[in-house]
């Protein structure tokens, strides 16, 4: 029907809902997706150094005798972001507790699956366009010269100062934010006039 070989010895399996738990050796905790059993899919694993012969599941929890690194205790749920949570902590370093871990609009699992983006990075190619932006205007999030027609804004800081009003022998000076504005000194000269 279905097979999935990628190294390892599988040395025990057990299956938890639509996952099967593999203890595969040197190769670590593997975990494969099998909802399509014709076409089961690796979605997690953890090798750290050491040997898995054994592997137990309950709830969220898989519990793996790992030969001299002994028992490793590993959460392996979902937080609705098609994730789970072993994949969110050993390979993405997402937070479990939060299907949007860069608060951008997209969930991590559409991040890492469908848009290639980085679920760590609003705006994963720095273009000035945070990727949930990007995929609204139909440009690719991946891609620095993909953007929406208009150019991401400048910001232009100036140095902050008070505006002052000045009367020195029947002249009115205007500045603001140390800028003298021509204009503005007639306008005021011209009502000056009219008031007096």
């Amino acid at each position: 029907m279905g097979q999935t070989i990628d190294g390892g010895n599988a040395l025990d399996v057990v299956i938890s809902g639509d996952f099967v738990f593999i203890a595969d050796e040197t190769e670590g905790l593997k975990i494969v997706d099998i909802s399509d059993p014709s076409n089961p899919v690796k979605v997690g694993q953890v090798a750290d150094g050491g040997s898995a012969q054994g592997v137990y599941v309950t709830g969220d929890y898989a519990f793996v005798a790992d030969y001299s690194d002994g028992l490793e205790i590993f959460r392996a749920g979902y937080n609705g972001d098609d994730l789970t949570d072993f994949e969110e902590i050993h390979q993405y370093f997402t937070d479990p507790s939060d299907d949007d871990s860069d608060d951008d609009n997209l969930i991590d699992g559409d991040e890492v699956f469908t848009y290639l983006t980085d679920p760590l990075d609003v705006d994963s190619d720095s273009d000035g366009f945070s990727d949930y932006e990007e995929i609204l205007n139909n440009t690719n999030p991946t891609d620095p010269n993909d953007y929406p027609v208009t150019p991401p804004p400048v910001t232009i800081t100036l140095p902050l100062e008070t505006t002052t009003v000045t009367e020195s022998s029947g002249k009115v000076l205007i500045s603001v934010l140390g800028i003298s504005f021509a204009a503005l000194f007639a306008v005021v000269v011209l009502f000056r006039k009219k008031t007096t």
